[in-house]
């Protein structure tokens, strides 16, 4: 066989070998985050009724009542998974002796993810109307859970400069392990591992962008809502904000396993 030939021959073998890798490889694993932005509000509340009640009883009361919640949207995942956005209250409570964060509200706006966070994660997940609006410096975020009602997220970057006093304080309550009950037993998402965003996205600006602002969050309660004997997330409304920004993440991510 001459030269060219064989080279030819070689050719058309890598290339089919190539080809069949491409068409067979696995495909990437469902639940992969590639990239999603929100907003994110610490404030705290005077309600202390409303937050025994909607704190289960598995759970302490902190000595400060914080609350912590965001709107985000989840807009570019793998192929296999349809992007949505999702709604959160999380209040601070005392479990087993230390601080932790457990999440009392979360609507979502894909069926498929409200599944899979109660029964993977014991995440209170319910169905619900997001939207994230950007508008350069300014961020809203709006969430109407099924049963009515509507809370906004609101963070105005414009000429913010994030104090030392705030940067700390977020800094201690954003590495707080967050707790769930899953059957009755608490279960701590990622392992407990809690990484300070604040110093992520001062290393990796490129892929973590985190722009401090004026913060706001109102409810507008459906009414019925909630009574005497009972209390709804809308309840703790807030008396301080103590922080909030916007967060732009490309770290790509995974939730559990297939």
């Amino acid at each position: 066989m001459k030269p060219k030939a064989i080279i030819s021959s070689l050719l058309l073998v890598l290339c089919t070998v190539f080809t069949a890798q491409a068409a067979y490889s696995a495909p990437e694993r469902r639940f992969t985050y590639h990239e999603s932005d929100g907003v994110y509000i610490y404030y705290e509340t005077q309600n202390k009724d409303a937050y025994r009640k909607l704190l289960p009883k598995e759970f302490d009361m902190p000595d400060r009542l914080y609350v912590y919640s965001f709107i985000s949207d989840f807009y570019k995942m793998d192929a296999r998974t349809d992007p949505y956005k999702e709604a959160s209250i999380f209040l601070l409570a005392k479990h087993n002796g230390r601080e932790v964060w457990h999440c009392i509200f979360m609507p979502v706006t894909s069926e498929i993810s409200r599944i899979m966070g109660v029964r993977r994660l014991g995440l209170p997940k319910t169905m619900g109307d997001i939207s994230l609006s950007r508008n350069d410096t300014k961020y809203l975020g709006t969430a109407t859970p099924k049963e009515g009602g509507t809370m906004s997220l609101s963070v105005n970057t414009q000429d913010y400069k994030m104090s030392s006093d705030e940067e700390n304080l977020i800094k201690s309550l954003s590495t707080l392990p967050k707790v769930n009950l899953l059957n009755g037993k608490a279960i701590e998402m990622s392992g407990g591992r809690t990484k300070n965003l604040l110093d992520i996205a001062k290393r990796f600006p490129k892929k973590l962008q985190l722009i401090p602002g004026k913060a706001d969050i109102t409810f507008q309660a459906a009414s019925g809502n909630s009574s005497s004997a009972s209390a709804h997330a809308f309840d703790l409304t807030p008396s301080k904000i103590l922080g909030g920004y916007y967060l732009l993440n490309k770290f790509t991510f995974q939730l559990g396993k297939k």
